[in-house]
């Protein structure tokens, strides 16, 4: 019961364990540890969740199916990730549709 049990949070909660750490760390000294290498690089101050909706909109601009990104940021439907990357989601049916309109010109004049 209680490996089945591990198993299960395993599965949900994601750990992390640096090489020669025996322990898990806690997400704050995982955060913590994120901000002093950040200012210790020189890089302007940014949050570990800020670079996770930056990797969301390069997936999405690269054209990863929704589906699959939703799966990857943990959400439990593509519905919650449409709507947090909605305006990612408009520019890429803009750009759809323009690619589609070119595609039919460039269809018309090879026909004519």
């Amino acid at each position: 019961m209680a490996t089945r049990r591990r198993l299960h949070l395993a599965r949900h909660r994601p750990v992390l364990r640096p090489p020669r750490r025996p322990r898990a760390w806690h997400p704050n000294s995982v955060s913590q540890r994120f901000r002093r290498l950040i200012k210790r690089g020189g890089f302007p101050p940014i949050r570990l969740h800020d670079l996770r909706h930056g990797a969301a909109t390069i997936a999405l601009e690269a054209g990863i199916d929704i589906k699959v990104v939703s799966e990857q940021l943990g959400h439990s439907t593509t519905t919650l990730t449409r709507d947090t990357y909605q305006s990612v989601a408009k520019e890429l049916h803009h750009e759809a549709a323009g690619a589609v309109a070119e595609r039919i010109k460039a269809k018309r004049r090879t026909a004519a």
